[in-house]
């Protein structure tokens, strides 16, 4: 008996992602094609549920996961057999390693926590000097936050390169580093909140 092929909302969103990708780059019929070839690709698990290959990187979970290759994509699936259905779980480009990811949020937490601590704990002056900054809190408060905040920029950047030169996409590695930077900005206002005030 066939089984039914069930998208999740992530597969769905990767899906779209690589379609708009595309779109951009190489215009709406390549885009279409390409994406048309992964979900026929995809199809073929409906008669032929075990075709894919077991997938390495998820073999210490308790479904077993599966893939597929179509051009430079893996399609990650696993057989539901309570719902009887196929699941697609993800599909991403081989040439973005998923390590890769858990790296980048990695990185952008320990340089998070480093800018927190920095911005919560770290003085060099004295007391006097601390009360002189408390007496213009706003001004010091935002120039303890920028000042700290250039580590993290600094540690950003480095990753914003290593990216590019891993994947060579600025526009993926400079979103990567977007989001360090706001996360890292925030960390240092916190600290530098926490420290005035504790």
């Amino acid at each position: 008996m066939e089984l039914k092929l069930f998208w999740t909302d992530f597969s769905q969103k990767e899906l779209e992602k690589i379609y708009q990708y595309y779109r951009e780059k190489a215009g709406t019929r390549i885009a279409k094609k390409l994406v048309n070839g992964i979900y026929n690709e995809a199809l073929k698990l409906k008669s032929q549920p075990e075709i894919g290959q077991p997938e390495e990187l998820l073999k210490n979970r308790k479904q077993e996961f599966r893939y597929l290759v179509y051009k430079n994509y893996k399609v990650i699936c696993w057989i539901n057999n309570e719902e009887n259905r196929i699941e697609i779980n993800d599909v991403f480009d081989t040439r973005q390693n998923p390590i890769r990811k858990i790296l980048n949020y990695i990185w952008i937490g320990i340089t998070t926590l480093m800018v927190f601590l920095i911005s919560r704990f770290f003085f060099l002056g004295s007391e006097e000097d601390f009360e002189f900054l408390k007496a213009d809190l706003l001004s010091n408060l935002l120039n303890r936050t920028i000042s700290v905040m250039v580590i993290g920029v600094v540690s950003i950047l480095i990753l914003v390169l290593i990216n590019y030169f891993m994947i060579k996409n600025w526009k993926t590695s400079i979103r990567t580093g977007l989001i360090g930077i706001v996360v890292c900005f925030l960390s240092s206002l916190i600290g530098t909140l926490l420290f005035f005030y504790n």
